[in-house]
C-alpha cells in the first residue's frame, strides 16, 4: 500500500512537502511512508482520500480507479447534459454534498412543500371548475355529464384524489358497468353532494343578508 502514496503524489504533481502540508504532517512523514518505514493508518488513509479524492480501494487494494468523480466534476456532466442556471447548481451541489441523514430531513422538507403546492392547485382547480358547472344555465342533466367528464380529467392531473371535497364513493359493486360508467355514476353522486352544499351556503348567506 505505501508505494502507492507515491504514485499518487506523482500523478497529481506534488513534492513530499506539498502533499504532507494538505495532510498536516511533514515531509519526512510522507519520505517515510513511501519507504515502507512507517505504515498507513486508517486516520491518515480517511485523510488522503478527502484531501485528494482518492478511491479507498485502489489505496487498500489496487482495485478500481485511482481518484472518485468530486461532486464538482459530477456536476459539470450534468450541466453539459442539462441547461441548470446557477440557482439549480447550487441546489445540486449542496443536496450532493449532503449526508445522508441529512438527505432525508431535505427530502422530508421538499415532500412537504410539493404537497402543499399540489394541493393548493387542486384546491384552485377544483373550485373553477365547480364555480364553471353550477354557474351555467345548462339543464342538470348535461351538467351532470360535464361534471362527470370533468372529473375524469380531473383525477388524471390529480391522481388518487376524489373531484370533490372527499373522495367520490363507491359505486354498486353488483352492476355490470364498464370503468367510464362506473366512474360517471361515481361523479354523479358526487355532483349532487357538491350541488346540495352549494345549494345550502347560498341558502345560509342569503338568510345572513335578510
Amino acid at each position: 500500500m505505501n508505494n502507492k502514496i507515491k504514485l499518487l503524489r506523482k500523478e497529481l504533481g506534488l513534492t513530499m512537502q506539498e502533499f504532507g502540508k494538505n495532510l498536516g504532517v511533514s515531509k519526512s512523514a510522507i519520505s517515510n511512508i513511501e519507504n515502507g518505514y512507517n505504515s498507513l493508518t486508517d486516520q491518515m488513509i480517511s485523510s488522503i482520500c478527502n484531501a485528494y479524492n482518492v478511491n479507498e480501494d485502489w489505496l487498500r487494494n489496487g482495485t478500481g480507479e485511482m481518484f472518485v468523480e468530486s461532486s464538482d466534476s459530477l456536476i459539470e456532466k450534468i450541466v453539459s447534459e442539462f441547461p441548470l442556471d446557477k440557482l439549480s447548481q447550487t441546489i445540486l451541489r449542496t443536496y450532493i454534498e449532503l449526508e445522508p441523514k441529512e438527505r432525508e430531513v431535505f427530502n422530508h422538507v421538499m415532500k412537504i412543500i410539493a404537497n402543499n403546492i399540489m394541493e393548493e392547485g387542486k384546491e384552485k382547480a377544483r373550485n373553477g371548475i365547480n364555480d364553471i358547472i353550477f354557474n351555467s344555465a345548462a339543464p342538470e342533466k348535461v351538467k351532470k355529464d360535464m361534471y362527470g367528464k370533468a372529473a375524469m380529467l380531473f383525477n388524471e392531473a390529480f391522481p388518487y384524489t376524489g373531484f370533490g371535497n372527499s373522495v367520490i364513493p363507491g359505486y354498486d359493486e353488483e352492476e355490470e358497468l364498464s370503468e367510464k360508467e362506473q366512474y360517471m355514476k361515481m361523479a354523479e353522486k358526487q355532483y349532487d353532494k357538491e350541488k346540495e352544499a352549494e345549494l345550502k351556503a347560498s341558502s345560509a348567506k342569503e338568510s345572513d343578508v335578510g
